[in-house]
């Protein structure tokens, strides 16, 4: 009984408590006196732990300081880029001053050189001209010294030239009588030497002529003799034909003696074609083959020591 007493003594307590720290919280969230309102709901969550009230009102506290906490940074931030702005604004323009007044600066100065460097100009090109003048001047006294030179040194090439045209005349005079001379002689031994040569050829075409119809008719006489050679040679081409023809005949009508086993018959044509070159039995029962001549010779290599010899 007194233990029961007790704890409703305790409860009671512990329900006052927890009302009066809400009653104190609601009071100062009116006055927005939030860190203490957040203190007073929290001592009523301790008081009861159980009671959802108590955490709903510190959760909206903390939503409101964090609101007012993101405008505040909010503003600061702002405020810093403005500031950081209209120092860059100034920075820029006293950065443009100064750069005006180097321009105006480097302007003034490259007019100044610009100027020094028209006076030298214009005083170098008048030395230039003055020296210029002397050379030609004393270029033209050396000229016309070198064309009377010259004039000089040409007169006498001309009378030099004059006395040596008439030594080249005598001497010329001289030879043309020699080369007259000479050239009669020359004529002379050329006419022997054409007379000679002209009977010379005349006996040389005499015996060219004789030796050509010699020739001519050892060629004929050879001609008909091979003529005929080849006649007899066709005729027995043509009875050798007419023999392999009738052999042929015979062969594909009656077959080729049948060799013993293990060998093979080759019989070779007299006058056999590429592609008719003899006939084979293989002695397997196919019987006699006309084979060519490339097929014939692989099968002499291949059974070199089973062809049938009868």
């Amino acid at each position: 009984m007194k233990n029961q007493q007790a704890l409703a003594a305790k409860e009671k307590e512990i329900q006052a408590k927890y009302e009066a720290a809400m009653a104190k919280g609601e009071q100062l969230f009116a006055a927005k006196d939030y860190n203490a309102a957040k203190a007073a709901f929290t001592e009523a969550k301790t008081a009861k732990p159980n009671e959802t009230a108590p955490q709903a009102k510190i959760s909206e506290i903390d939503n409101i300081l964090k609101a007012e906490a993101d405008k505040i940074a909010a503003e600061k931030a702002a405020k810093e880029a403005e500031e950081k702005a209209r120092k860059e604004a100034e920075a820029k323009a006293e950065a443009e001053r100064l750069a005006a007044e180097k321009a105006a600066k480097e302007a003034a100065a490259k007019e100044e050189a610009e100027r020094l460097a028209a006076e030298k100009a214009k005083a170098e090109a008048e030395e230039k001209a003055r020296r210029e003048a002397e050379l030609k001047a004393q270029q033209e006294q050396q000229r016309l010294a070198e064309l009377e030179a010259e004039k000089a040194k040409k007169a006498a090439a001309e009378e030099e030239a004059r006395k040596k045209a008439e030594q080249e005349a005598a001497r010329l005079a001289a030879e043309q009588e020699a080369a007259r001379k000479k050239a009669e002689e020359e004529a002379r031994r050329l006419a022997e030497e054409d007379a000679k040569r002209q009977a010379e050829i005349a006996a040389a075409e005499a015996k060219r002529k004789a030796e050509e119809d010699a020739k001519r008719k050892q060629q004929s006489a050879e001609a008909q003799k091979k003529f005929a050679e080849e006649e007899a040679k066709r005729a027995e081409e043509a009875a050798k034909r007419r023999k392999e023809a009738l052999a042929l005949a015979k062969m594909k009508s009656k077959p080729v003696q049948q060799p013993p086993k293990k060998y093979i018959y080759l019989f070779p044509f007299i006058s056999g074609t590429p592609s008719a070159y003899g006939v084979v039995n293989m002695n397997d029962g196919s019987g006699n083959r006309i084979v060519s001549e490339s097929e014939f010779k692989s099968l002499q290599i291949k059974y070199k020591d089973k062809i049938w010899r009868d």
